[in-house]
């Protein structure tokens, strides 16, 4: 994964019609569904069991994992990104980076977050990739590790974890980041 991630700013873009990336576009959405549904999972069993500090423990722990497992099943790489995110592996690529600014203008013209996705097949190393990228809305739950004032202890844990969090601040409207997917053609 950080060999692709090192290679990915040397791209064009590759002319197609909408209708040739259907199946694939359908195929991430999939993976996307599976991997929020499995990432909100963990996330709310941590909070039950032990509240927020429980919770940023298991992200910590098993997000990753969990995204190459979906990844495994899925046939293709799937992936969570932001222009403020919290893990350094999770750093956008040249690729998103252009993308995710673009979702923010888009949302700052008025369009709704759950609609912003964008996908194009790329070139990159001699090689067609799919690449296709949904925003991820910040919703309140997000509130008590990704928003304006987080309590004392859950930054403490947040600063052990992740000693580079970039990932807080973030109000209701905001976009919190992405899905990233890339399939080789």
């Amino acid at each position: 994964m950080k060999k692709l991630m090192l290679i990915t700013g040397l791209f064009c873009v590759l002319p197609l019609s909408a209708q040739d990336l259907t199946s694939d576009i359908q195929a991430s959405k999939v993976a996307i569904k599976a991997l929020a549904k499995s990432l909100q999972r963990e996330m709310k069993a941590a909070m039950v069991l032990g509240g927020p500090a429980a919770a940023i423990k298991a992200c910590n722990v098993k997000a990753q994992p969990l995204t190459e497992q979906i990844s495994q099943q899925q046939g293709l790489t799937v992936s969570r990104t932001s222009l403020k995110y919290r893990n350094e592996e999770n750093a956008p690529d040249n690729w998103e980076r252009k993308t995710l600014l673009a979702f923010e203008e888009k949302l700052k013209q008025g369009s709704e977050i759950t609609n912003l996705f964008y996908s194009e097949i790329v070139e990159e190393q001699g090689e067609k990739i799919f690449r296709m990228m949904k925003a991820i809305p910040y919703q309140q739950e997000c509130s008590v590790c990704h928003g304006e004032i987080i309590t004392p202890e859950i930054a403490k844990e947040l600063d052990k974890l992740y000693p580079k969090d970039n990932a807080r601040g973030f109000v209701l409207g905001d976009i919190r980041g992405a899905f990233s997917v890339k399939k080789q053609m």
